[in-house]
């Protein structure tokens, strides 16, 4: 529900364009954020891989998605104006 809001607040021609250029930030971290669970989702396997067996980026990563449990993209949408 929190990403329609996102994208009708977005898109809205007649919202000020401050407000939607914040929307539009936060639609794409949160983006952002689905297109990395997918991400680790495919590459992670049952069994631990070495550093150096693993993709270039997936520590990077996989940092990124601990570091969403305490900071996640919907947190800071209290109320749409």
């Amino acid at each position: 529900m929190h990403h329609f809001f996102k994208i009708c607040a977005a898109n809205n021609p007649n919202s000020p364009v401050y407000l939607r250029k914040k929307y539009k930030k936060l639609l794409e971290h949160f983006e952002e954020a689905c297109e990395l669970i997918k991400y680790l989702g495919s590459n992670m396997t049952k069994r631990y891989r070495e550093p150096h067996d693993r993709p270039f980026d997936f520590d990077f990563k996989l940092d990124k998605f601990v570091e969403l449990q305490s900071n996640p993209p919907l947190a800071s949408i209290t109320q749409f104006a």
